[in-house]
């Protein structure tokens, strides 16, 4: 009787857990079912507001107006990036939002650091700590109370849906905006709408966490975030019924997990995360419509943007229009004098950073394979850089073999994973193919952390330098002409492949899967490939860091990593290959420069991952010759003289 009553006392926290996640699930899943768009600042959002509420209380504010601030904060927050980082991005190529929003999350989280530090924040217990003793097991009422709340508040929203005038045109929106407009429907009233209503219900969210637990951080916002997703997937998208249940189904599970995960199953409890993301996997899978959604089109959305394949290529390449140079001239011109960098630059510092840059650009490549020339959307870059990373660690640490079989097994075991994931994860859009990969991303980083065989959270120290026909590589120089030497193969293999009749499929899928299909083109096998090979390149480009640094531990492929791999990639140019190595130094130098202001590094970034998306959505130098052109036109121009006045 015990035993059973221990079980209902998890289940109930595992309900008061899964309102909160119910909660945000609904407000992604209102901006997700009408326009198609992952809000990645969901979750700062939330975050930001709760320990605005809990910084309120702390200075004396009366409780129930600090937690109306925080929820209108919370509002005209979601109002604000609606307008700054997705109406301008509404009509154009989906995974460009996606770094507008991953923008709009950096700058949240840098801006609760700043204001209210990097550690945890008191939050009041409101529902206070009393509890009932049922057959001496202690059951809290909070948990009940936040269950209520959550249930009441989904109540009144879905009541204000069905019931009022605005509520009936989000519902309208939401099936279909055009038709919408027909009607008098003022679409972006109703879109502003539906991001304020879901930033509020996710500080709700916020607040009932903090009443359980007791405190918020900055850091909560981005598991959040993902958390939403997960439940919103599962009960499908666009239904609030779904949602509540997914999101209270996911906090029960991951309360079990903690509590009987090591007993039944041999899982500690660091695999809570884990378990969420198989069962995301599973869903999208083989039910990407969720427990309770409908089927929806694949080609909801078109995309209004393209990554300029229908450029003409000149055969010179024009300097601000004054000196033309033939185009095969470039690029030895460029090798030659990357090969001389070191004998100019002797700083090893210096000589790291390019190090840093190259083997990033390698990463990036990839990455572009898959999202620049394919269009398939891919968030689990940092997962495979780890299996890169991890299997040449271990391979020269427990078998002490050398670099070279090493780094191959390490793409190949990457490449072997990435079809592995990429074969059922094709099934879906590239939206949802987002989260498969950010998922197996994660269930690599969890596994690798919990692992004994890698040394869990204790990282692998003392990797051997690599050695190459009996000559070690061991200084910055080396390594440097040994990166050079790896990047120059994979950008080569890269042009070779996309000049091939595989880049033109490729270029086919991109544009248009319907008619490449009826052209004949094996839309799965040429995903497949893509992904393989981007996973490739993942792989040696971790290969290549473990090496480097000497010391590998999972925090170092969180998801943060491909975050960053994306942000290089959308700098440089999607459908660029150029441009990924031109945006990765971009990266990689303004990390650099902005050292001395680290408190406010990560808010800067995010800006520019709002502003470049917005302002130069094919990269900072893709069509740069031409404005430049432009511009010295306009400067060097005459100005019309004003004709005398009689």
């Amino acid at each position: 009787m015990a035993d059973l009553l221990f079980l209902l006392q998890q289940i109930t926290n595992g309900l008061a857990l899964g309102s909160v996640y119910a909660l945000l699930a609904i407000g992604f899943s209102m901006i997700y079912g009408i326009l198609r768009m992952m809000n990645f600042a969901h979750g700062d959002l939330y975050a930001f507001s709760s320990i605005l509420i809990a910084a309120s209380i702390a200075d004396k504010m009366p409780i129930p107006i600090a937690l109306a601030v925080g929820i209108l904060v919370g509002g005209v927050i979601g109002v604000i990036v609606e307008r700054v980082c997705y109406r301008p991005l509404r009509f154009v190529d989906r995974s460009v939002a996606i770094v507008s929003s991953l923008g709009a999350a950096f700058v949240l989280r840098n801006g609760s650091e700043y204001f209210f530090g990097v550690r945890t924040s008191p939050f009041p217990l409101l529902l206070g700590q009393h509890q009932w003793n049922i057959g001496g097991v202690n059951f809290p009422i909070a948990g009940f109370f936040v269950l209520l709340v959550a249930l009441g508040s989904i109540a009144l929203f879905t009541l204000f849906l069905r019931r009022s005038r605005l509520g009936s045109g989000i519902l309208y929106v939401a099936q279909d905006i055009p038709t919408s407009s027909l009607m008098g429907i003022r679409i972006n009233r109703t879109i502003v709408l539906v991001y304020a209503l879901g930033g509020a219900l996710g500080v709700i969210g916020g607040i009932l966490y903090g009443s359980i637990y007791g405190v918020v951080f900055p850091a909560m916002g981005f598991p959040g975030t993902i958390k939403a997703f997960v439940a919103a997937i599962i009960g499908g998208v666009g239904n609030l019924t779904g949602a509540l249940i997914a999101g209270l189904f996911l906090g029960v599970i991951e309360t079990l997990v903690v509590v009987y995960g090591a007993d039944l199953f041999g899982l500690p409890p660091g695999y809570r995360d884990a378990v969420a993301f198989v069962i995301l996997i599973i869903f999208l899978l083989f039910r990407p419509t969720g427990l309770m959604g409908t089927r929806v089109s694949m080609s909801e959305v078109g995309s209004a943007a393209t990554m300029g394949y229908s450029v003409v290529v000149k055969k010179t390449v024009s300097l601000l229009g004054v000196i033309s140079v033939p185009r095969w001239s470039i690029w030895p011109a460029a090798i030659v004098l990357a090969f001389l960098f070191p004998q100019v630059v002797t700083d090893p510092y210096m000589l790291r950073i390019a190090n840093l840059i190259m083997m990033y650009s390698i990463c990036v490549l990839g990455m572009n394979l898959v999202l620049g020339y394919c269009g398939q959307f891919h968030f689990g870059q940092a997962g495979f850089m780890a299996i890169g990373a991890y299997t040449t660690a271990l391979l020269m640490l427990r078998f002490d073999l050398n670099f070279i079989p090493a780094l191959l097994a390490s793409g190949a075991l990457a490449f072997f994973f990435g079809i592995l994931i990429g074969i059922p994860a094709i099934r879906v859009r590239s939206d949802y193919l987002a989260l498969v990969t950010f998922a197996f991303g994660e269930i690599v980083r969890l596994v690798i952390l919990n692992s004994d065989f890698t040394r869990g959270p204790m990282g692998l120290p003392g990797i051997p330098l690599p050695e190459l026909f009996g000559f070690k590589i061991s200084s910055m120089s080396d390594f440097f002409y040994f990166a050079l030497v790896l990047l120059i193969l994979s950008y080569a293999l890269c042009v070779q492949v996309t000049r091939s009749f595989i880049g033109r499929a490729w270029r086919a899928i991109y544009e248009d899967e319907t008619a490449a299909e009826a052209m004949g083109i094996n839309i799965a096998r040429y995903k497949v490939l893509a992904f393989g090979l981007s996973c490739f390149l993942g792989g040696i480009s971790g290969a290549y860091m473990a090496t480097l640094s000497r010391f590998i531990a999972p925090n170092s492929f969180g998801v943060d990593l491909s975050i960053m791999v994306i942000i290089m990639l959308v700098l440089g140019g999607m459908g660029n290959l150029k441009g990924s190595i031109i945006g990765a130094a971009i990266m990689i130098i303004a990390v650099e420069l902005l050292r001395p202001i680290a408190e406010v590094r990560i808010a800067i970034i995010g800006l520019v991952m709002i502003l470049v998306p917005i302002y130069r959505p094919h990269g900072l130098f893709v069509g740069i010759t031409g404005d430049i052109k432009r511009w010295v036109g306009a400067a060097q121009r005459p100005k019309k003289l004003e004709s005398d006045s009689p």
